[in-house]
């Protein structure tokens, strides 16, 4: 599952995602959950959301947990910023 809190805003996100997944948006969060994603194997999902001018930075982070058992839990989180030019 990987969740992303990035979308606030009246306009719906536009989601993308590969490996199976299903999204869905709550308020201001996107969760987007694989049911089945064998070892090793990668899932993207990709979140379009409008730019409001008001804006200068935007950060978000995305957080990734398994229903199994993860050995290197410190690389679930992964934050990145955007600014408008």
């Amino acid at each position: 599952m990987a969740t992303s809190s990035l979308f606030e805003g009246p306009s719906r996100p536009q989601i993308t995602v590969s490996g199976g997944a299903v999204c869905t948006v709550a308020g201001p969060t996107v969760t987007c959950l694989w049911t089945t994603l064998p070892a090793a194997a990668t899932g993207t999902a990709s979140i379009a959301v409008p730019w409001r001018s008001a804006i200068g930075k935007v950060c978000d982070t995305v957080t990734v947990s398994a229903g199994t058992i993860d050995p290197s839990a410190t690389n679930n989180t992964s934050s990145a910023c955007i600014g408008k030019k």
